[in-house]
This record gives C-alpha cells, sequence and structure tokens, in this order.
C-alpha cells in the first residue's frame, strides 16, 4: 500500500485540518474507482462523501461543464436565469404532491439553516424538536440540533431532544409508540414556543436506522396537530437514493419543508431547500435569504442534468434492484460470518453492524475493519461510533464491482476472529 512518507508528512502537517486521514494519497478517480500516487486502485462503495451519483469523473459531467463555461456560470442573488427555471420546473415535478418551491444554496448544512431560519420566522418561535441521534451539519446550530449538541458553545436554548427509534426494516422497535408520546408530551408542554420539528426519514450517521411509515405517519399528524412545521433533511435519501425521488415518498407523507443535497450536485456543492406549496405561502417573506452562491445557474445546470439523466436511465428501479442485489449478498456473509450482522437497507442506502466485543471498544473495532478494508482495496466507512458500516454506492455501479466488493468484504471478515 502506498503511504505518507514521514518526511511527507512532516512537511504538510501544518497546513492540514486537524483530522485522522487514510494512508494513501489519492490522485485521480473513474467510476467506483479511486486510484493513488502508485497507481493501485480502491473500489468506493460510498460515491466520495455520497456525492457522487454517477461516479468519479463522470464523461456527462464533462460536457456539462463545458457548456456552463461557454454560457453561464453566475448572477447576483436577485437575479433570475434560464437554467435556475428549468431545474425549478423539474425539481417541482419530482417533489409530487408537496409541489414544492425551491432555493438552490451550497450545502445540505447551509440549506438546513435556511429551513430552520425561516420556520422560526415564519411561526415567530424558537424551538426545534429534532432526534438524539439525528445529523443535519457542522454549522452551529444544525451541530445544535444532531447528536453532537453536547459538544456545541454556546448551546441554544428550546433545543428539544427527542429519543430515537432504533427500528431496521426488519425489526421494529417497541419503543416507537412511548417516543411518539413523548414528542406529544413536548408539544402539548412547550407547542406555543416550538417552529419545526426537524428529522433524518433514515436515522444515517446515529446508525442507519428506518423508523416505520406509521412513526412518521404519526409524527406529521401531530406535526399539523399543534401547528409546527414538519422539516426533513433528505440530503442522503434524497434525489432517488431510496428508490423513490425522495424518501417522503416511501413514507407517504408531505413536508412542509424538505433539504436535498449530496446526489442532488453530482459530487459538486449543490444543495436545495424545497417548500411546500399549500403550508407556506407564496408572499414575499420580511427575512430576506441572501447568499453568495444562491440559485446559480451552475448549480440548476447540474440540477437538472442528474435529473434528467435518472429520468432518462430509468435509475429510481435500477436502484431498488441493485440496492436488493447487494443486501442479498451481504445477508449471504452475514450467515458464514459472526463479523457482520443486522445487515438492512432501502433501496442504495444500506450497511450492517460489526460485531462487538469487550476487548476493544466499538470505535477500535471499526477503525480496524475499515483499514483492513483498505488493505484490500475496498473503501468503506463507519458511522455510530464504529459500530455501522454504510453504504450509499455510485447508481451507476456495475454487477461486476458489486461482486469485487463482496469478494474483498468476504476476504476481510474471513481475517477477523470474534471472541
Amino acid at each position: 500500500m502506498t503511504t505518507l512518507t514521514d518526511g511527507f508528512r512532516e512537511q504538510y502537517r501544518d497546513i492540514l485540518p486537524v483530522l485522522k486521514y487514510r494512508k494513501m494519497v489519492f490522485e485521480r478517480g473513474k467510476g467506483s474507482y479511486l486510484y493513488d500516487l502508485s497507481g493501485r486502485r480502491y473500489l468506493d462503495l460510498n460515491s466520495g462523501q455520497f456525492c457522487g451519483t454517477f461516479g468519479h469523473s463522470d464523461p456527462g459531467i464533462k460536457v456539462l461543464f463545458q457548456e456552463i463555461l461557454e454560457t453561464l456560470q453566475d448572477t447576483d442573488t436577485s437575479s433570475i436565469s434560464k437554467p435556475l427555471l428549468k431545474s425549478a420546473a423539474l425539481l417541482r415535478e419530482i417533489s409530487g404532491n408537496m409541489s414544492a418551491r425551491s432555493l438552490l444554496l451550497s450545502t445540505g448544512a447551509e440549506a438546513n439553516e435556511c429551513a430552520l431560519k425561516y420556520a422560526k420566522f415564519l411561526k415567530k418561535r424558537n424551538g426545534i424538536v429534532s432526534f438524539s441521534r439525528g445529523y443535519h451539519g457542522l454549522t452551529h446550530g444544525t451541530a445544535a440540533y444532531s447528536m453532537s449538541r453536547d459538544k456545541i458553545r454556546p448551546s441554544l436554548g428550546l433545543s428539544f431532544e427527542l429519543r430515537t427509534p432504533t427500528s431496521f426494516p426488519q425489526s421494529i422497535d417497541p419503543d416507537e409508540e412511548e417516543i411518539l408520546n413523548e414528542l406529544e408530551n413536548i408539544l402539548l408542554i412547550n407547542g406555543e414556543d416550538i417552529a419545526a420539528v426537524l428529522m433524518e426519514p433514515i436515522i444515517s450517521g446515529g446508525g442507519l436506522l428506518f423508523p416505520t411509515k406509521s412513526f412518521f405517519s404519526r409524527v406529521s399528524e401531530l406535526c399539523k396537530r399543534f401547528d409546527v412545521y414538519l422539516i426533513l433533511d433528505e440530503c442522503q435519501t434524497g434525489v432517488a437514493r431510496t428508490g423513490q425521488w425522495f424518501d417522503f415518498q416511501n413514507l407517504e407523507i408531505i413536508p412542509d419543508m424538505l433539504v436535498t443535497a449530496k446526489a442532488l450536485g453530482a459530487g459538486f456543492p449543490v444543495a436545495a431547500l424545497l417548500m411546500n406549496s399549500e403550508s407556506i405561502s407564496n408572499e414575499e417573506f420580511e427575512m430576506k435569504y441572501f447568499s453568495s452562491h444562491q440559485n446559480e445557474p451552475f448549480s440548476a445546470q447540474i440540477v437538472t442534468y442528474v435529473i434528467e439523466r435518472i429520468m432518462k436511465d430509468d435509475l429510481l428501479k435500477r436502484n431498488l434492484q441493485i440496492g436488493e442485489d447487494i443486501r442479498k449478498g451481504l445477508r449471504e456473509i452475514e450467515l458464514s460470518s459472526e463479523v457482520i450482522q443486522n445487515v438492512r437497507g432501502r433501496g442504495m442506502i444500506m450497511g450492517f453492524d460489526l460485531f462487538q466485543t469487550n476487548k476493544v471498544s466499538s470505535q477500535e473495532m471499526g477503525d480496524t475493519f475499515v483499514e483492513l478494508c483498505e488493505n484490500e482495496g475496498l473503501l468503506l466507512q463507519h458511522c455510530n461510533y464504529g459500530k455501522t458500516i454504510r453504504l450509499l454506492p455510485n447508481y451507476c455501479v456495475s454487477d461486476q464491482e458489486i461482486a469485487e466488493f463482496l469478494d474483498k468484504l468476504n476476504a476481510v471478515c474471513s481475517k477477523i476472529v470474534c471472541n
């Protein structure tokens, strides 16, 4: 394996952020693979940071960028461009019964911040309810409503933490009803202070959890009853990832606001805030939101490319099938190995838990597993403090690449002794 030399590390240590990095240095990517400085390739089953919709160095993006560079990239925030109108029409189309109006921004965290600002302004209240194990970004506000809220200084007032259901598609948390009662009590006691309930439909970083359709149906009913907005964070689940354009369509609810990013930008910083045209007025608000890269023609053309390609290649249907094919292979490994368990997923967001032992911490177990995968030429990430491995492949991953992934994963599992 190619690694950074000690001299190289010394040379660049002081100019890089304080993070733990992989040992290799990448210089190019193609499709489902990344290549390090020696030319060794690594199979990437997370499409970058879940953003590379069609894989690395997508040829269609190359053609699109040439067109963008020859037409229009940037406008001021008060101007509307032709590409923006086209992308807005497509976002409304795929939002279905939400009939959404859209605002293009740069990142999921920024779009969540925008949603929170508008919710608080429109409701004239400052409280937000969110899951204890949710994740909505690293800005001060979004982190204050995420699983990292206890590390935020200063903490935000009126941040109401709701216990997270630990449901899987094949195993429903028996406490779901009790958690709904807790939400109802929060709203009963504090409803006059609460502007919105903010939730991921699939709790990803908190452990790849799948609260049930009936759970979200009750959440939606409670939000309507107490006149608070329901904001769904679909940064990871949106734009065909779960076999629908958005996961709220699987859950058969309609949010007041929806945030999506990652797959929307095909590897580039593009996010969107969608507002329900039925529950949120189209009148001009007193509060204005202006961002340097808001409603960019550049972003709009990427959004249009992504949506039209998903439509053209029928990727909603393919994502359902490919996701199930991968999970079928994972379940076979689960049956033959003690290392992985609780294989689960919906469409192309999936994963499994790692065997836990008293000898090492879950974080150490996760780090070791990921490093063994790297040695096999496989790039994976853990979450949930090392307990869970997530997979969010690009939408063009091939059958051959899936078979390679399963072979490499099986090889890693065979090297781990669980006792």
